[in-house]
């Protein structure tokens, strides 16, 4: 991928902002969860009943925050959602009630809608036109690698077993990360090189194709059945492990990074395919990838815990970028921000539901491995959801010809 000096910075200064963003919150914050449930005697509902509300709150705050991105300068509103982020970590430190912990949930929550994944795409997209697959996959990378990454930097503070002091530098180093690249790296968009072209960016759209209304409906139903999914085992993962698997506490951030390792590689080679081959065909291969990872955890268990990372770890990856290159491909123009924060409310919201509905079916279950099968289920819905959306694709096109 070739890209000029300007492109370069501001993809190293998104990479780093989006990783931190995501990677703390999503991968680190649920790794003090059985601290949380030895300290307070909570069970697996009430501890993710904070993150839950979290993620309600992120997926009807990014459809109101989304529309600023079409209208204001990009980086103002992130700067504001910097500084909540860093004020909330900070803050989490001193949990002592499940309210306390739902307050800082949605500071967190308001943070990530204004400087989160649609202020990162719409700036990614921004800056790239050719190659926009494999720079959506390199940003998109970035979680996973925060992922992989962060659970390793805060397993020997955690080994100590004082994780509130833990908690408090891991905020000092999320400060640092999320304020220099928006200091010196992040820009709001290229200078166009001609008047013209400057005209043609600002009022360019997709145009409305036919079926967009089923197409729209296909994509939405997709994208949150896969964070349903994703979103859901990502959050229970080490509750899972933990209690479930009987796998040693301090074992379980290594199978933490080998899940996101595995999904860099997914978000880089689906990056690569996705600007060569119809994405919606990978995106299938993706979500077959998390069948397998699920079908390992639900017959090997504890047995094959780094398999099941792997294979599950690659699928997140993958689908996760490509989701984002296919919005792009339908929908990139002078309203990308708006159609994009809806989605992402769908996407969220979706996570979100999947936090307390796993948690209540291995409540009334008592176990996980029901619940892997239900998953399983969702994710044979979602199979035929990209099936019928490359119908429709193919469907179109004939017509074009």
């Amino acid at each position: 991928m070739q890209i000029t000096g300007a492109q370069g910075s501001v993809l190293s200064g998104l990479f780093i902002h989006y990783m931190t963003v995501v990677a703390v919150r999503s991968s680190v914050l649920p790794l003090f969860y059985p601290f949380l449930l030895m300290e307070f005697g909570w069970d697996s509902t009430q501890v993710t009943a904070a993150a839950t509300l979290g993620y309600f709150m992120s997926a009807g705050l990014s459809a109101v925050v989304a529309p600023l991105f079409d209208k204001l300068p990009v980086r103002n509103v992130m700067l504001a959602g910097i500084l909540l982020i860093c004020g909330g970590l900070f803050l989490y430190a001193g949990i002592n009630s499940i309210s306390t912990m739902m307050a800082i949930y949605a500071v967190l929550a308001l943070g990530q809608a204004c400087c989160g994944q649609v202020p990162v795409m719409v700036l990614t997209t921004r800056w790239f036109t050719r190659n926009r697959g494999m720079a959506i996959g390199a940003v998109m990378t970035a979680t996973s690698v925060g992922g992989a990454i962060f659970p390793l930097l805060v397993r020997p503070l955690l080994a100590d077993g004082d994780w509130r002091a833990t908690v408090a530098q891991l905020a000092l180093m999320n400060s640092v990360l999320l304020v220099l690249p928006w200091l010196f790296l992040i820009r709001n968009k290229p200078a166009p090189a001609t008047p013209a072209a400057a005209a043609k960016s600002d009022t360019a759209s997709t145009p409305l194709r036919p079926l967009a209304v089923i197409e729209f409906s296909l994509l939405a139903l997709v994208t949150g059945g896969i964070w349903f999914i994703v979103n859901g085992m990502l959050q229970h993962q080490s509750i899972l492990m933990s209690r479930e698997l009987q796998i040693p506490l301090a074992t379980i951030p290594l199978v933490v990074s080998v899940y996101f390792w595995s999904a860099i590689a997914g978000k880089l080679l689906s990056g690569y395919i996705g600007d060569r081959v119809d994405k919606r065909l990978s995106l299938l291969i993706g979500v077959i990838s998390l069948i397998i990872g699920i079908l390992i955890l639900r017959v090997f268990g504890a047995g094959a815990i780094y398999l099941y990372a792997i294979f599950f770890g690659f699928g997140f990856g993958s689908t996760a970028s490509l989701m984002q290159m296919l919005i792009a491909e339908y929908y990139a123009g002078a309203n990308y921000g708006k159609v994009l924060g809806l989605l992402t409310m769908i996407d969220i919201g979706a996570g979100g539901l999947g936090i307390p509905s796993m948690a209540y079916l291995e409540r009334y279950y008592g176990s996980y491995m029901p619940v892997l099968e239900m998953l399983l289920v969702l994710c044979g819905v979602v199979v035929a959801g990209i099936l019928y959306l490359g119908y429709l694709g193919r469907a179109y096109s004939a017509r074009l010809v």
